[in-house]
């Protein structure tokens, strides 16, 4: 017979004849090889490798500095610090590593409102809130290593121009943004930078930028905001701000670069650097008579509470919440507040915590598109865009709800001539109930705004239009 084998035939042998046996072995074997490589680039996402060992269990009785706080600032503080040999640096933190989900771009509003989340909320008004459980606002505060940039959407925008010079006018000598523009290109590593002016960004440094990848509907708005009148600009951290463009954010190779991974992995193996998870600081400790802090308290993952002191300096970078909240704890503060929750005041009367500001979204603008066969979603979709992923971080995963573009625009409120509110989008196919779910649970709609939002999807695409009041 053509192309078989004979048994017993001398010019073949068990292993040279291709019997199914034979292919079926290969099969396995490419399957395996296929599987293997799948697993392992599961394993890189959310590495405890990357991140510094938790040294709560032998910690020092004394420190040069202390840092609180591992987020945005205090990855980057402890770790500058720690380049100084000499310097014993402690970096407290009240969570742990980055889990897995969060270095998948798409699922950061997965993040939200978990463990990871220290799940503050908005006090009830009439009028506020609507549309969302109990008329509460989710206030989004990273509670892990990289802080609020672990669960964050990981835009990369900077302030404008102008708002740097403000501070710098107000008194704040060393703010202005020709200043403070040396500082932004030392962190920055622009892997979306075609061009060689590095005007404005720099190459080499620890914090990874790339730019999002834009799907066509995100091709559309920018189409369409040129047919407003608004430009298209090629980099949204350029002195012009005015238009629409692409959105930059803080990633590697598809991932999340978070403030941790950034600039806590290139220093942990510094033997100076002891960074204590799960380490929730309670107050810093202030000689009464000098005014002068000397000791950090703060609560381990078992309950126990535990003092460390410092020779040098107390770097509070818990956040625009929990800093406050720290200093008022430890006698710094109001007053009159304080004394209505029996803190005795330390330092003399402060205004710690006021005139606290957040750029106030509004997610209400829903527009929808009759569905077309170009933007089906089929029953694979997401296991073909979990495997395009995993072997090659790309994709649907890699980016953000579908449109990764955004813009800035001056409306007639605008006090001079900077843009008054940013444009944000997010995309949903028709059908992708899994993905409504998740924004739903993150924001915390209730269930007549999720049933009413899931009944437009089921014939057709959905965008938010989101626009963002940039000074309130």
């Amino acid at each position: 017979m053509d192309g078989s084998c004979a048994i017993g035939s001398h010019w073949t042998s068990a292993s040279s004849c291709p019997t199914t046996a034979g292919v079926s072995d290969v099969g396995a074997l490419l399957f395996t090889s296929l599987l293997t490589t799948l697993i392992d680039s599961q394993k890189q996402l959310g590495n405890p490798d990357e991140y510094p060992e938790d040294a709560s269990s032998y910690l020092l009785d004394e420190y040069d500095f202390i840092v609180v706080g591992a987020g945005s600032a205090g990855s980057v503080v402890a770790s500058r610090l720690s380049e100084v040999p000499e310097w014993k640096v402690l970096l407290l933190e009240a969570g742990g590593d980055p889990p897995l989900s969060s270095d998948i771009p798409k699922l950061f509003f997965a993040l939200q409102r978990t463990d990871i989340d220290w799940k503050y909320m908005t006090e009830p008004k009439k009028g506020m809130c609507e549309g969302l459980q109990n008329g509460q606002c989710s206030w989004p505060r990273g509670k892990v290593l990289g802080g609020t940039s672990t669960i964050n959407a990981m835009l990369y925008v900077r302030g404008m121009q102008k708002d740097y010079d403000k501070w710098a006018e107000n008194g704040n000598y060393g703010w202005s943004y020709k200043e403070i523009l040396d500082y932004f290109k030392k962190s920055e590593d622009a892997k979306w930078m075609k061009s060689d002016d590095l005007s404005h960004h720099a190459k080499g440094g620890p914090l990874t930028i790339e730019q999002f990848e834009v799907s066509d509907i995100g091709e559309r708005i920018l189409e369409a905001a040129m047919e407003l009148g608004y430009p298209v600009l090629d980099d949204i951290n350029a002195e012009n701000r005015l238009g629409f463009t692409a959105v930059q954010g803080t990633l590697r190779n598809g991932t999340r670069c978070n403030t941790a991974k950034a600039f806590l992995s290139p220093a942990k193996d510094r033997k100076n650097l002891h960074v204590s998870k799960h380490s929730h600081v309670t107050r810093i400790l202030i000689d009464p008579g000098s005014n002068e802090a000397h000791s950090v308290e703060f609560r381990t993952q078992t309950g126990e509470v535990r003092v460390v002191k410092f020779k040098k300096e107390v770097v509070v970078s818990a956040g625009a919440i929990n800093t406050p909240q720290i200093l008022m704890l430890s006698g710094i503060g109001p007053l009159e507040h304080l004394n209505d929750i029996g803190i005795k005041p330390v330092i003399k009367d402060l205004k710690v915590g006021e005139n606290l500001q957040d750029h106030i979204l509004f997610p209400g603008s829903i527009l929808t598109k009759k569905k077309s066969s170009l933007h089906q979603i089929s029953p694979s979709f997401y296991n073909d865009a979990f495997y395009e992923y995993l072997t090659r971080r790309t994709g649907v995963l890699s980016t953000h709800y579908g449109t990764s573009a955004t813009g800035f625009i001056k409306t007639k409120c605008s006090e001079d001539d900077r843009p008054d509110i940013q444009m944000h989008f997010l995309a949903f196919l028709a059908q992708d109930n899994q993905s409504i779910m998740v924004l739903a649970n993150g924001v915390g709609f209730t269930e007549e705004t999720t049933l009413s939002i899931l009944e437009y999807l089921k014939e057709k695409d959905l965008m938010f239009l989101i626009p963002s009041l940039l000074r309130p």
